[in-house]
């Protein structure tokens, strides 16, 4: 694993003073999922230069969560011994409900900075930054159950980052959406499967007549299973 820089600044690239500039990077595991189902989402942060730290809050355009089994994890956890004395993601804990939640990114000091910070370069002469890096976890992981009584249909979660550039204030955008599957989208193989069969076997014991028959029954049980 690349090394923490230690220099006496955290961020050390050419013009790392001039006006920064972030915004969010979300990885849906799973876009599609069944009532029930978790879904998983990974976030980092990427840019370069100033910024004052970093506030992250989400909105949920449905109540769709269990709020007993939803958590984000963030934070830092330090190098020690226990982890190799490598630096990793997923200190924290944190529950999250369907008003979403409002984070102020966990900071890190080095001996010799002015002041604790939420992302600084990895590696002294390139603009790797450590908010743009897997370490163990993404920074911000979240893992969010769904209601088994979830309504079905598409389902967007909108986050915004905000920091100050240096210059002036700036809040980006990051909009994730997802879907939930009704009843027949999610037992739509092997309800594809079962009318196969009845078909088949329909065929082998009254002929080809009977179908016409045969596809008004299934044709009436898919029309039931969407609504």
């Amino acid at each position: 694993m690349m090394g923490i820089n230690t220099s006496k600044n955290p961020m050390n690239f050419p013009d790392a003073e001039k006006k920064g500039g972030y915004k969010l990077a979300s990885l849906l595991k799973e876009n599609t999922v069944n009532p029930g189902d978790t879904i998983i989402i990974e976030q980092y942060i990427t840019g370069y230069g100033a910024y004052s730290g970093f506030k992250l809050v989400s909105y949920i355009s449905n109540k769709v969560f269990d709020e007993n089994k939803s958590f984000l994890y963030a934070g830092f956890i330090p190098p020690s011994e226990k982890n190799n004395n490598k630096l990793q993601w997923g200190n924290e804990k944190l529950r999250f409900t369907n008003d979403g939640v409002t984070v102020l990114p966990a900071s890190m000091r080095i001996d010799g900075w002015p002041r604790p910070e939420s992302t600084f370069d990895m590696e002294s002469g390139t603009n790797k930054i450590v908010t743009e890096m897997a370490l163990l976890n993404a920074p911000f992981v979240y893992k969010l159950k769904t209601l088994k009584n979830a309504r079905p249909g598409v389902k967007y979660m909108v986050f915004y980052l905000t920091f100050f550039n240096g210059s002036e204030w700036i809040c980006e955008e990051s909009k994730v959406e997802f879907k939930i599957n009704n009843t027949f989208e999610r037992y739509n193989t092997t309800l594809s499967i079962l009318a196969a069969l009845a078909l088949f076997v329909t065929i082998l014991h009254d002929g080809v007549a009977p179908l016409f028959d045969a596809f008004h029954e299934v044709a009436k049980l898919i029309a039931s299973l969407k609504k």
